[in-house]
């Protein structure tokens, strides 16, 4: 399929393109896997319930105010040329599309499967974020670089490089990221036909549910504000079906005792923190025996006090068993 191209569109129209189209920063909602967006959200702003509830931010505007520097430096350093690359493809067949950041019209000794024109996606990520780990989950927003020649980038950026070369038709990008300020990274990715297939059939299947009607459920565990968004305003008219009432009988009494335990743990904590007063007065900074940590700091608004707790001691595994019984 042969996209069409929208020259540097503006801010109105690329918010256009948009609105009609799965873009590639949506792709990983599909799956399950945005850190930012889930399905039922873009369910419902795509279907025109709600409005795009994107809100830019000062790690938004500090990427767009670095990219082209990091892109320079990055081109610098890989031997190529780059330019920016500002259209917007459109495969209207499949309402989905896609921006850019910068392009690698040609890299005359790249590696092998890296021939033709590229793509160079940007990044500006924290040093904690880079360095960290999938442990928390797949879906956590973190990078795993423990190994420094297979650079894992959390997943909804992996499919998003993965639809951007969908979309363009290329055949690969590099991702250039900027950590913590002064260490440029990279991570290369080649173009991966069976992921591209997964992602053109979630993004036909979402368009038919839309085209009938058919919205997903809500996840109960990331959906709280967009149906607070969506619910804005009640009906006085409205009465509770039956067969409901069940369910909320059991929400209501739970979020009750939630409630109520949430109290009372935010008053332990306050007569915990106030021992903590007591005992450290002026101190600032004291590290535990046991590598528990408090910080009592003043700063713009007042003391602050952070609390690291002692570290829990990980469970023996069964080779500890065998020889420790050894």
């Amino acid at each position: 399929m042969k996209p069409t191209i929208h020259p540097t569109p503006d801010e109105s129209t690329w918010l256009d393109l948009r609105r009609r189209n799965i873009n590639s920063s949506e792709v990983a909602a599909l799956f399950g896997m945005s850190p930012y967006l889930t399905e039922y959200e873009m369910w419902n702003v795509k279907a025109g319930e709600l409005e795009d509830g994107f809100v830019s931010n000062d790690r938004v505007e500090a990427g767009q105010f670095l990219e082209a520097g990091i892109a320079a430096w990055a081109a610098h350093k890989l031997g190529v040329e780059a330019r920016p690359f500002k259209d917007y493809y459109e495969l209207a067949d499949a309402r989905t599309g896609s921006s850019f950041d910068w392009e690698i019209p040609e890299w005359r000794d790249a590696p092998e499967g890296f021939d033709g024109p590229g793509i160079m996606e940007v990044k500006n990520v924290d040093f904690l974020q880079f360095t960290g780990s999938f442990k928390a989950g797949y879906s956590d927003r973190k990078w795993n670089a423990d190994d420094p020649d297979n650079i894992l980038m959390p997943p909804h950026i992996e499919l998003q490089v993965q639809h951007q070369l969908m979309v363009s038709g290329r055949k690969w990008a590099v991702i250039a990221v900027l950590v913590g300020g002064n260490d440029l990274r990279f991570v290369f990715r080649r173009r991966r036909e069976d992921i591209i297939q997964k992602i053109a059939t979630r993004i036909a299947k979402f368009w038919e549910s839309i085209d009938e009607n058919i919205c997903p459920d809500p996840d109960i565990t990331k959906d709280h504000d967009t149906l607070k968004r969506l619910y804005a305003v009640s009906d006085p008219r409205a009465a509770l079906d039956e067969d409901l009432h069940a369910e909320v009988q059991d929400a209501i009494a739970k979020a009750a005792a939630a409630g109520e335990q949430k109290r009372n743990a935010e008053a332990e904590e306050k007569i915990h923190k106030t021992r903590l007063m007591k005992a450290l007065g002026d101190v600032e900074l004291a590290v535990l025996p046991d590598g528990s940590k408090v910080s009592w700091k003043t700063g713009k608004r007042g003391r602050t006090m952070r609390l690291t707790a002692a570290p829990v001691p990980a469970s023996p595994t069964a080779e500890d068993a065998s020889d420790e019984a050894a």
